[in-house]
């Protein structure tokens, strides 16, 4: 962790996390506190929807075995369950507000054990991460053609930022890179691959919720690249069910013990890759998150003319050496500072 643990405590704007700024900051997983609240609360609050989903089917099933009810009987029936139901609601609330202040009883709710076995894991994406941001193999860059208009073929993966970035967010991935919401403490709200960064293209036919925001373009086909992609999670999963006797010849030991961490927390994408013609088909979750040096495109949109001036271009160009900055009509604004010549038809 030679080089992320320089970036130890930097600040980051992460929109739809429900991060403050004061709470964003990045920090290696295995000493992270509020990450270690955010497991607790996961735990706990699952066992306490469980016991409430448990109490609640045998209220049911007790009144159930009791019909025919009169009106009074049916009206106290329903109040008890609207009152176990704010009951449920208010010990979330709690549970809420401890993990918000750090005060979830992490040793209780984590047995020793299991707190070990989570660090161990922890402490194994840092390193495959910090492998690939500290690594010192070129990239491939986007072609720029004739015209100055950047060449995208329908297979280049990007990632989708969400909300109007600044500059300040700006530099917080080139300092970064674009990586998982745990290193600032909060597990991936949707569960579909804890731990992960997503990436995407678009050759699919759905389109795009995001085809409007900023997107940073990934570079898949370099040695460093390709290794980055050989990680997908949401392939793990596919390979696992559909052909599971490879996994020991594709994946080495401790790359199936990190991905079935991973696995253990998530849930909503193990099905991504099931369906060739699921827009979700060409989503890729990179344990840990992608180095800003594979970051080699950002596309700026309409509403984003502040990063469009000349000197905001000039700070762009210089915190990500390796990109090309078009506009949404593919319109090349500042070419890559590493570009020695466009990249070749291939």
């Amino acid at each position: 962790m030679n080089n992320l643990q320089n970036r130890k405590g930097y600040s980051f704007s992460l929109e739809g996390l429900n991060l403050s700024p004061t709470e964003a900051k990045f920090m290696p997983l295995s000493e992270n506190v509020k990450l270690l609240q955010s497991i607790a609360y996961t735990l706990e609050s699952n066992a306490t929807y469980a016991f409430y989903r448990e109490k609640k089917q045998k209220m049911v099933d007790e009144y159930k075995s009791k019909e025919p009810h009169s009106d009074e009987e049916y009206i106290a029936y329903k109040k008890a369950l609207n009152d176990l139901n704010d009951e449920k609601n208010q010990a979330i609330e709690r549970l809420i507000e401890a993990k918000r202040k750090c005060e979830l009883d992490a040793e209780r709710i984590i047995s020793k054990e299991r707190l070990c076995e989570i660090s161990k894991h922890l402490a194994a994406i840092e390193e495959l991460y910090d492998s690939m941001y500290s690594s010192d193999k070129p990239v491939d860059l986007l072609e720029v053609d004739d015209d100055n208009m950047v060449v995208l073929p329908k297979e280049q993966k990007y990632h989708a930022v969400y909300g109007k970035p600044s500059l300040e967010r700006m530099e917080s991935f080139s300092e970064i890179g674009i990586v998982a919401s745990e290193w600032f403490g909060e597990l991936e709200s949707e569960g579909e691959g804890r731990y992960c960064s997503f990436i995407q293209d678009d050759s699919r036919t759905r389109p795009d919720p995001t085809n409007k925001g900023m997107r940073l373009y990934i570079d898949t086909t370099s040695e460093l690249g390709k290794k980055m992609a050989a990680l997908d999670y949401f392939e793990y999963e596919h390979i696992k069910k559909t052909n599971p006797e490879k996994l020991k010849d594709i994946y080495d030991a401790k790359l199936i013990e990190m991905f079935e961490f991973i696995s253990s927390w998530s849930g909503g994408g193990r099905g991504f890759h099931d369906n060739e013609n699921s827009f979700f088909y060409t989503w890729m979750a990179i344990p840990g998150g992608i180095p800003p040096k594979l970051i080699v495109g950002i596309r700026l949109t309409k509403d984003m003319e502040e990063l469009k001036e000349p000197s905001a271009l000039k700070k762009l160009s210089a915190m990500f050496p390796n990109a090309v900055i078009f506009d949404e009509d593919g319109k090349v604004l500042s070419r890559a500072k590493n570009e020695q010549k466009p990249k070749e038809n291939q």
